[in-house]
């Protein structure tokens, strides 16, 4: 709402920001991403604080954003005799 009063669009942002609208969504809708929070809370006049209270402290320090980790395959006893590792010579 904040953004249409402002004579802003998430579609027009997002080509300013060079991202996809849906980027713009997400992070308005609460999923951390620090350079777009900083340049939605600088296009609304507010500080990055102001607008997601909920990733910052109230001592003003950045939450860390957590990532998913990638996938990790565990290596069996085949992918080890592939690579290998503990393989037996016939």
């Amino acid at each position: 709402m904040q953004l249409r009063l402002a004579g802003l669009s998430w579609r027009g942002l997002a080509r300013d920001l060079s991202v996809s609208p849906q980027a713009i969504q997400q992070t308005a809708a609460g999923r951390p991403s620090v350079p777009i929070e900083r340049a939605l809370a600088a296009r609304l006049g507010l500080s990055p604080q102001q607008l997601f209270p909920e990733h910052w402290t109230s001592a003003g320090v950045r939450i860390p954003v957590e990532r998913a980790s990638l996938h990790k395959a565990q290596h069996s006893d085949i992918a080890k005799a592939r690579h290998g590792k503990n393989h037996e010579a016939a």
